[in-house]
């Protein structure tokens, strides 16, 4: 079975509910009655019929006019939404636009805030083992190159001055 072909099944599982049996040819496991109702095509297979995607389209807000910036009319361009889509969101939009009374306070509804206890100290990785000593050790054959530079040499052959002082180049 090839990568694409996995995929494709793998991401018809997860959408439809059923996929091919790779080890029984042309029979499916899943969802037997997603497999009715979309005939047994793969996400890749299944496509809108030309009436469902007028009908999708005619859904879609009007992308309005270019040289309106906002109010009615304005250009949505390729933002333009769904009509009754985000319903949910705009609900709640719209409650959180509404003002406080003076003797009200804004509450997070289920949101409990509290506080973690610390984690223990063996899992925290930060206990202080001073058995083990921090070291470096050179591996080279030798430490500077032909011409006497180390690792730390500023290199000099590049048409930026490395060497000038930190912020006397104007940068755009």
């Amino acid at each position: 079975m090839s990568e694409a072909t996995f995929r494709t099944q793998h991401r018809t599982y997860q959408s439809l509910g059923y996929t091919q049996d790779p080890s029984l040819d042309g029979k499916y496991i899943g969802n037997q009655a997603a497999i009715e109702r979309f005939g047994g095509r793969d996400v890749v297979q299944l496509r809108h019929t030309k009436e469902d995607s007028t009908v999708i389209r005619a859904k879609r807000q009007k992308k309005g006019d270019a040289s309106i910036v906002e109010g009615e009319g304005a250009y949505l361009g390729p933002w333009a939404r769904y009509q009754g889509d985000d319903i949910a969101y705009e609900q709640a939009e719209a409650v959180a636009d509404q003002e406080l009374a003076s003797d009200e306070e804004w509450v997070e509804e289920g949101v409990v805030d509290t506080p973690l206890p610390p984690p223990p100290k063996h899992a925290t990785g930060y206990n202080d083992d001073s058995s083990i000593a921090e070291n470096t050790e050179f591996h080279g054959s030798s430490e500077r190159d032909y011409q006497g530079r180390t690792y730390m040499h500023i290199p000099q052959d590049l048409d930026i001055d490395l060497l000038k002082e930190t912020g006397s180049i104007q940068n755009y």
